[in-house]
């Protein structure tokens, strides 16, 4: 265990341009970086390689960042072909050499100890 506290803060960004000026100064400050798509949304997903590449133009360092694909468990009740599928996010986050994990919308479906691999 950590003898040390953690402080946790989560900035919801949804890349506007009218926030970019803002959001630089939080990514150069930034360990690290959850990426969150709705995989019912594919324009959700088409903005990830956008965001990556923001992020990385943002910041010195190379900072970690994880591609999650949320909302999965909603895919059951859509007509097929309407997601985006987990295939594709592992192939982007491939791409942008950054882990994948899809997740589902309600907690106790999915535990925290999948998305801490």
């Amino acid at each position: 265990m950590c003898k040390n506290p953690v402080y946790i803060y989560i900035y919801i960004y949804f890349f506007d341009t009218r926030f970019r000026s803002i959001a630089r100064s939080y990514f150069r400050k930034a360990h690290g970086v959850l990426l969150l798509y709705d995989v019912t949304s594919e324009s959700s997903f088409l903005n990830v390689r956008a965001w990556v590449d923001q992020i990385q133009d943002s910041t010195e360092d190379k900072i970690p960042m994880c591609v999650i694909g949320n909302k999965v468990d909603l895919r059951e009740q859509l007509p097929e072909g309407s997601c985006v599928s987990s295939l594709h996010g592992e192939k982007l986050a491939k791409v942008c050499k950054l882990s994948f994990h899809p997740i589902e919308t309600c907690l106790y479906r999915h535990p925290a100890s999948q998305v801490s691999k």
